[in-house]
């Protein structure tokens, strides 16, 4: 999973979090990236949506005053879970 920000500590809560998660983290590089990685985001929603390749799967998760979204597309996946 991409993640892109100027933050390094942000960078790696996020980069352990998504270890946990069972994805592998892949700095992105500094915030600019970002929109980049949205881009990335949207592919991900229009081949599940629309071409019937999966469903999207979404887990938000708050930590202190921070609000991370991942995504990622789960072939198949019909409960809505993250993976």
């Amino acid at each position: 999973m991409f993640m892109a920000g100027n933050d390094d500590a942000a960078k790696n809560a996020v980069s352990q979090l998504l270890t946990d998660l069972g994805f592998d983290p892949m700095d992105a590089s500094d915030i600019t990236k970002s929109r980049l990685l949205e881009q990335l985001g949207l592919g991900w929603i229009n081949q599940a949506l629309f071409r019937a390749k999966g469903s999207v799967a979404v887990k938000v998760t708050a930590r202190s005053s921070t609000i991370l979204g991942l995504f990622s597309l789960c072939r198949g996946c019909t409960h809505g879970a993250t993976h």
